[in-house]
């Protein structure tokens, strides 16, 4: 609690940051005629069907065009056009209006969360368009929009904030986390992360046992990490300070993935070799404690939130890869005992992955882990392949089709590269999901019965 109250401190810094992004922004005093004025320059120039009219100024009626039902991606759509980001470089005041109607005020112009991202996706990229010195301004503005009401929350103190449920924390961090992917502005996101660096990690303190707040929080400085590279100065020192120390008590697999997000980005600088050593081995330590219940860890693959079975496949991936990184030779005997009496249950669940417990979407990432999995263990996992195969009943899968893909599968043991295989692989996975019975046939066949679950 005192560590969290002494956050209370930094946000005097925030609270510069807020000021300083109102003094420079008459967003929301844009009048109602000019808003109006702006939307109708921008259907114009961009051919833009925004589908809803303005309210006109003295009225309550709201023009309601005849495509209601179109939804705001559509028509956000023309703003991501280069040409029409450029011509709005000049409005982002009347933008910005717009935003704070259709997300803050209730009415018929409020959207759903989805679609306000597509909005802040929009702003974002017409803000990369401006020479850098106003770019920094805008995004100071839009954070503004986005980080007010999560401010709001946060002031209240830990106790509520604890109460908080998830999803009124990550609308708002979601937000930032499309502004962060989108403004190609590397400084200027490097400032903006770092003046809210004190309201990410008092989220942080609060919330690190929350999956799903931790999964949106970590996708946000993933994408600060990307777009700031090198910019990002002494806020990467203490954004990973702060989750090596979370992840000792809070194995939050997103942890791992924003820490191989920074490895990826600083790995070839000399000057952090050290630092990132010592984070890999305090990470990896207690990871390895982690791999005696891997059986847990196993059963996350396929759970339907995205970002959380992507985590856990990119960190089993990380596992099998363990010889391409350097000094890990001493970590080969920890890996084998408790990953090889347990090949062929995460072969099998792979394989289900790839042919129905996982959307197709996924089929790469399931696909490279496979990959990593039969280039770590050789013949000894090409037997498990084989093993799982051939549970499939013929009736949904031809032995010829097993055959191409168990053969794809041996090439990639060989060394061959995987996006060369990629072909029978697919088509194993094309074959179960023809149709519905097909992939319950295939998913009953592939379950393995230490992990029966309840559903």
């Amino acid at each position: 609690m005192d560590r969290f109250e002494r956050q209370f401190v930094d946000m005097e810094v925030q609270g510069e940051f807020v000021e300083r992004s109102m003094t420079g922004s008459a967003a929301l005093l844009t009048p109602e005629d000019k808003v109006e004025e702006l939307m109708d320059q921008v259907r114009e120039e961009c051919g833009l069907d925004f589908g809803v009219g303005l309210p006109q100024a003295g009225r309550n009626k709201v023009v309601v065009g005849v495509r209601e039902e179109v939804s705001l991606w559509e028509r956000v759509g023309a703003l991501r056009a280069r040409d029409c980001q450029k011509k709005l470089c000049g409005s982002l005041d009347g933008l910005f209006h717009i935003y704070h109607r259709a997300v803050h005020i209730e009415g018929a112009f409020r959207v759903s969360a989805e679609d306000s991202l597509h909005l802040v996706e929009a702003l974002s990229m017409v803000i990369t368009e401006l020479p850098p010195d106003q770019a920094k301004k805008a995004l100071e503005a839009l954070c503004l929009l986005v980080v007010t009401p999560l401010q709001e929350i946060i002031n209240q103190g830990p106790v509520i904030l604890g109460q908080k449920g998830a999803r009124e924390l990550t609308v708002h961090i979601d937000r930032l986390a499309y502004i962060f992917r989108y403004v190609n502005h590397p400084e200027a996101v490097a400032d903006a992360i770092q003046r809210l660096w004190p309201m990410f990690k008092a989220i942080f303190d609060v919330g690190a046992w929350d999956m799903r707040t931790m999964e949106s929080l970590c996708k946000a400085c993933k994408y600060a990490v990307r777009t700031s590279g090198r910019y990002m100065g002494v806020t990467i020192g203490a954004m990973l300070g702060e989750i090596q120390g979370l992840y000792q008590q809070h194995q939050q697999p997103c942890f791992l993935y924003l820490s191989s997000e920074v490895i990826k980005i600083f790995g070839s600088d000399p000057s952090c070799s050290e630092y990132l050593r010592n984070l890999i081995a305090a990470l990896f330590s207690r990871t390895t404690c982690l791999l005696t219940s891997i059986q847990t860890a196993i059963c996350g693959i396929t759970v339907e939130h995205r970002e959380a079975s992507n985590s856990i496949l990119s960190f089993l991936s990380d596992v099998f890869d363990l010889s391409h990184s350097p000094d890990s030779l001493q970590f080969h005997p920890i890996r084998d005992s408790i990953i090889v009496p347990r090949g062929p249950t995460i072969t099998r669940i792979l394989i289900a992955s790839l042919t129905g417990a996982l959307p197709s979407s996924r089929f790469e990432t399931v696909t490279y882990v496979l990959g990593t999995v039969v280039r770590a263990y050789g013949v000894q996992a090409l037997q498990w392949t084989k093993e799982a195969v051939s549970l499939i009943p013929s009736s949904a899968v031809k032995e010829a089709e097993s055959m191409k893909f168990l053969q794809a599968l041996s090439d990639a043991a060989s060394g061959v590269n995987l996006n060369t295989l990629m072909a029978p692989i697919e088509e194993l996975s094309d074959v179960c999901r023809r149709n519905r019975t097909v992939p319950e046939i295939v998913q009953y066949a592939l379950r393995p019965q230490e992990l029966n679950l309840v559903h």
